[in-house]
């Protein structure tokens, strides 16, 4: 049984290839340079990753269209990404206690990703009334 539809074509495969690999190199990005400014300019350094980084990735991965976003699909954003790799590496690194140290960085990523998705919703619905 195909749970996945359409995913047997050539198309979909790269897609799905170049999804994967546009939020493995945000995510990679994203984890190891976050720290590194952080450490370096603390708090300024936190809004300027944000902003540079974040939005770098943002537009190279959904306005440029390496990650493909169909409408009959779930939208899946970087932070999901994002999320995932750092609670990978962490459990990688420090095995399950890298698991309990990442909660918290789980869960905020969860949670902004929720208030991203309800503000976008809320936009959206406001366009469409507007038009």
């Amino acid at each position: 049984m195909n749970f996945i539809r359409g995913w047997g074509d050539e198309t979909s495969m790269k897609s799905f290839l170049k999804s994967t690999l546009g939020f493995g190199i945000a995510a990679i990005i994203l984890n190891t340079l976050w720290g590194v400014i952080t450490r370096r300019l603390g708090l300024k350094g936190g809004w300027i990753c944000g902003f540079i980084l974040t939005g770098t990735l943002w537009y190279v991965n959904h306005y440029l269209g390496i990650v493909e976003n169909r409408k009959e699909s779930a939208f899946i954003d970087m932070g999901f990404a994002v999320a995932i790799c750092s609670f990978s590496r962490d459990f990688l690194k420090n095995g399950l206690e890298g698991i309990v140290t990442s909660a918290p960085t789980f869960i905020c990523v969860i949670i902004g990703g929720t208030i991203a998705g309800v503000v976008a919703g809320i936009i959206k619905r406001h366009q469409k009334q507007g038009e």
